[in-house]
Parts: C-alpha cells; structure tokens; sequence
C-alpha cells in the first residue's frame, strides 16, 4: 500500500511540474502575441518563430525566456526580426542568435 501512494505522489509532482512549464511558456507566448498584435504584426508563423529565438537567446546567456525578450527589445531587436523575417527564417538559430546578439550588442547591449 505504501509503494502505491508514493507512485502517486510522484505522478501528482511530475504532472504538477508539467503543467507549471505549460503555464510559463503558455504566459511568454501570450506576452509575445501581445506584443506583436499592438506592432499590428500578428502572425503565427511570426510569433512562433520569435518566441523559439527568445528562448534560445535566453538559453545561450541564462537568461529566463522574460528576460530574453526584455533584453533584445531593450537593443530593437524585436523590430529587426520583425522588418528582417523574411532572411532570418532561412537561418539556423544558432546563426540567428549570433546575428541577433552582435545586432544588440551595437546598439548598446552588453551581451557578447
């Protein structure tokens, strides 16, 4: 009996943990869609494009997927991928967060 209820609780914290990280990616997408609709640039392919970069830049630095995107719209690079879509789409992300990072790094980001 007690074997069960501890593999029990263990579901309850695994499915407790999931569900925190659907909620936390579920709030940056909607904070990116926000953002977005407000530039009247809402796409789909866009927004999940953008918040895949956002993650990947805040991963590269340690940054959490909040911070990430505060730090490249701090440096304009929201705009950028926004009016350079159409080139960044064709690139690796590696390559992307490459050129966004030297692209935030001239307009006064310190992140290299």
């Amino acid at each position: 009996m007690g074997v069960r209820v501890f593999q029990c609780q263990m579901v309850k914290e695994f499915l407790k943990f999931m569900l925190y990280g659907l909620i936390v990616y579920r709030k940056v997408v909607i904070f990116v869609c926000t953002i977005l609709y407000r530039m009247k640039e809402l796409n789909l392919h866009k927004i999940d494009f953008l918040v895949a970069l956002i993650a990947e830049f805040g991963k590269r630095f340690g940054l959490s997927s909040k911070d990430a995107y505060r730090y490249i719209n701090q440096y304009g690079g929201i705009q950028m991928f926004l009016n350079h879509y159409d080139i960044l789409h064709t690139l690796s992300f590696r390559d992307m967060v490459d050129g966004m990072t030297a692209f935030c790094h001239r307009h006064g980001g310190q992140l290299v």
